[in-house]
């Protein structure tokens, strides 16, 4: 059986996974700190480290990983650079470019949502060069961050049954996604396309009945009854947010 990799990889590797189209499972035993409460070993969910990528086309698969591994690399640095000087015109084009693939968008945010000596991701306003960048990035971008917010809601039930603060990191992935969806909402990103895909995937918590993608997904992931509250919260404290101060409410 693997042994459990640190936090900081298990989160990296959660949001590796955030925006594959298709899971392919390998049946072997997940780590125990992933598997839902009580669940029978035969029923308990794969971990992050067991689940590999599979998409229609072997050669985007290809390219997305290349383009993932490469910004994963190069995310230190311009995190470092972001940090140091938000306002530089020079971050904003290395940003724009590596956030312009959806494995750059990836890669990218795996390391900014994940590093707890980052201080920007936990500022008041998502910096500017940031959001921008986002905005004229990969078209999955919404998609992306909201599979974030999903996986991060619920690796955080998942750890906290192996002690107190254990969900900590987790628990900051989330809370970090959730800025950055606000606030890309607020400028606009993909109007009511980021609202369609934020519904589509709360209805299929709410209602078992509902098939489709979303709930494909999280039958895929095998999340409980806890970790599906928990990420039902999330989604509804980020569609709130925009309700309240963009979108209204729905018509009837």
């Amino acid at each position: 059986m693997p042994s459990a990799l640190p936090c900081s990889w298990t989160l990296a590797a959660l949001l590796c996974l955030s925006s594959s189209p298709l899971l392919t499972l390998s049946f072997i035993p997940s780590t125990p700190s992933l598997a839902p409460h009580n669940a029978p070993a035969s029923r308990r969910p794969l971990s992050y480290t067991q689940l590999s990528l599979a998409e229609n086309d072997g050669t985007q698969r290809s390219t997305r990983e290349d383009d993932f591994k490469a910004a994963l690399s190069s995310a230190p640095a311009l995190c470092a650079r972001l940090e140091a000087n938000p306002s530089d015109p020079s971050i904003e084009e290395a940003l724009v470019e590596c956030l312009s693939t959806h494995g750059g968008t990836r890669g990218f945010l795996a390391s900014y949502l994940s590093d707890a000596n980052l201080r920007t991701p936990d500022w008041d306003d998502v910096p500017q060069p940031l959001a921008r960048a986002l905005v004229e990035g990969d078209p999955h971008t919404s998609e992306i961050l909201i599979k974030n917010l999903i996986m991060s809601s619920a690796s955080a039930v998942a750890r906290e049954r192996s002690g107190p603060g254990e969900g900590a990191s987790a628990l900051m992935v989330a809370r970090r996604t959730a800025k950055i969806l606000k606030t890309l909402g607020l400028m606009g990103l993909y109007g009511s396309n980021l609202r369609g895909k934020m519904q589509s995937a709360r209805a299929a918590i709410g209602d078992r009945r509902i098939q489709g993608y979303w709930m494909d997904f999280y039958t895929g992931m095998g999340y409980d009854g806890d970790q599906m509250s928990a990420i039902a919260r999330n989604i509804d404290q980020v569609a709130d947010y925009l309700v309240d101060r963009l979108w209204g409410p729905d018509e009837d």
